[in-house]
């Protein structure tokens, strides 16, 4: 399998130009995908999923809503025209379930780039880390149980999926969020009435942990046709 061809750019056309959102995936049919709940607006007809790869564009036609987990399921029914050809575009077909602390891992997916003429542009990246903690995150969506990646995951990775280095067939996660802290380096005080602390500032990824929705994804992949 090739995972470049499981993995396209959602777009939503609006005010007359294309508005870039995020990324999503096929899993177990080509026309069924997964992103982040907080990349897909309410109407999914209102988004096309085009994969650079294939040339193919998908328009979803139906979507789910996880109840805590940054999760969205699509599905793209052959009633639009978009979505009968699906020939060259790849899916993912399976959840892993056993995850390690420091595992490497991949993730591909289409951050924003800045053009010179200030317009966002999706740029096609590949990512590369390692699991750095397990925990149980808390958004504006709810708790849910997520991985820590050791790589800043700026806007637009939103949405992709994650492998385990060497086994790119099986995803374990969905790139959700950005997370950015610092940490205090030095104090330096000039007299008494001037201090300087200086701070490197840290940035690092939230992945939606996929083995703990599974059975929820399952359901929503059987119903995807109805």
């Amino acid at each position: 399998m090739n995972p470049l061809n499981a993995i396209g750019a959602v777009t939503m056309h609006f005010d007359e130009k294309d508005v870039f959102l995020g990324t999503a995936f096929c899993y177990k049919s080509s026309r069924f995908l997964l992103s982040s709940s907080h990349v897909i607006p309410d109407n999914p007809r209102l988004i096309a999923v085009t994969f650079p790869y294939t040339g193919k564009i998908l328009v979803p036609t139906k979507m789910a809503r996880h109840d805590n987990s940054d999760v969205v399921a699509l599905s793209c029914t052959e009633g639009h025209v978009n979505n009968r050809d699906v020939e060259g575009i790849e899916c993912f077909q399976s959840i892993t379930k056993d995850l390690k602390l420091a595992d490497d891992f991949i993730t591909y997916g289409y951050p924003e780039d800045i053009s010179m003429d200030k317009k966002p542009t999706p740029t096609p990246r590949v990512f590369k880390g390692y699991f750095q903690r397990f925990f149980t995150y808390s958004s504006s969506r709810g708790k849910y149980p997520a991985i820590e990646l050791n790589i800043p995951c700026p806007k637009g990775l939103s949405g992709s999926p994650i492998m385990v280095y060497g086994n790119v067939s099986s995803i374990v996660g969905i790139v959700s969020e950005n997370v950015e802290t610092s940490s205090e380096l030095h104090e330096e005080e000039k007299d008494a009435s001037e201090k300087f602390i200086y701070r490197k500032v840290i940035n690092y990824g939230v992945a939606v942990r996929l083995s703990d929705v599974e059975e929820w994804i399952e359901e929503h992949y059987a119903e995807r046709d109805s």
